[in-house]
């Protein structure tokens, strides 16, 4: 049931409702609980999980059009992350550059490997050398790439995680998709060039978020290992709701700095923002 303020809840029917709306319940969240803009996403599987390349693509250029048409009158609330197939990588880098040209999206997201092959058994990752030229249009562009975590399917479902159900999603598999990910960039760019240690390629080129995990313990050791510069403060509505991820947000000890920095103004500079809802207000 509704909450008495007819905001969160945990009943079904309702949280269908939370994920089909984009801005009046997502807004009223926002407003109640002091967050001034919303960075949106298409979300998992997503158009990771369609191995048909002629689909997979369609899909993606729908849902760019349709969203950005949804939040075109917020723009001081509402951004939104292009979504991807990334089924070939020429192909991958045109969706960032027509949307960020054409509707001023913040960067793109992707959930995991690509499925491919005709039975969408074949994964694609994005550190191999023919994904450079997908890198370097974000680059060009200067926005990041949101590498999300999406629940296994296919054969590294039937391979590691289908005797292992309770492990799936946050407990393990998240953290076991991204790390494989980002690692494997990481150390691909040193056998090539050896320029880096991992810890300054992960210092110069990786952010991460709260999105869901909303713990003191956990952000300060994040805190400890890429430094408050590095650290973005996210909810992952409507899967986790506004009340947990701010109060606990409001009342973690840190700085006044570092919670303006996390808060606020890393966002703000990462994704180029102007002025938004509250956007100069103080933290305390």
């Amino acid at each position: 049931m509704l909450g008495k303020d007819g905001l969160f809840s945990t009943d079904p029917e309702t949280h269908v409702k939370e994920i089909q709306d984009i801005t009046d319940i997502r807004l009223r969240h926002a407003d109640k609980h002091g967050v001034g803009y919303t960075i949106l996403s298409y979300t998992a599987p997503g158009v990771q999980d369609i191995f048909d390349a002629k689909e997979a693509q369609a899909l993606a250029v729908e849902i760019n059009d349709y969203i950005a048409e949804k939040i075109r009158a917020f723009p001081d609330r509402l951004g939104a992350f292009a979504t991807l197939s990334t089924r070939d990588p020429a192909e991958a880098a045109t969706e960032p550059r027509r949307t960020i040209t054409q509707y001023g999206f913040k960067g793109a997201l992707v959930n995991d490997t690509q499925r491919a092959g005709p039975d969408g058994e074949d994964l694609i990752f994005y550190g191999k050398p023919e994904w450079d030229i997908f890198w370097q249009t974000c680059v060009e562009l200067d926005v990041p790439l949101y590498l999300h975590p999406r629940n296994p399917t296919g054969v590294i479902f039937e391979k590691l995680w289908k005797d292992r159900m309770w492990l799936i999603g946050p407990p393990l598999s998240f953290a076991h998709g991204v790390s494989l990910h980002a690692l494997g960039m990481v150390t691909n760019a040193l056998g090539l060039a050896c320029k880096k240690t991992i810890r300054e390629y992960f210092n110069e080129n990786i952010w991460i978020t709260t999105s869901g995990h909303f713990s003191t313990t956990t952000l300060n050791f994040c805190l400890a290992e890429v430094g408050a510069e590095r650290i973005l403060f996210s909810v992952d509505y409507p899967f986790e709701n506004f009340s947990d991820a701010c109060e606990w947000f409001d009342g973690a000890e840190m700085s006044t700095g570092t919670r303006a920095m996390i808060g606020g103004k890393n966002a703000k500079r990462l994704f180029k923002l102007e002025d938004y809802k509250d956007c100069r207000a103080k933290a305390i």
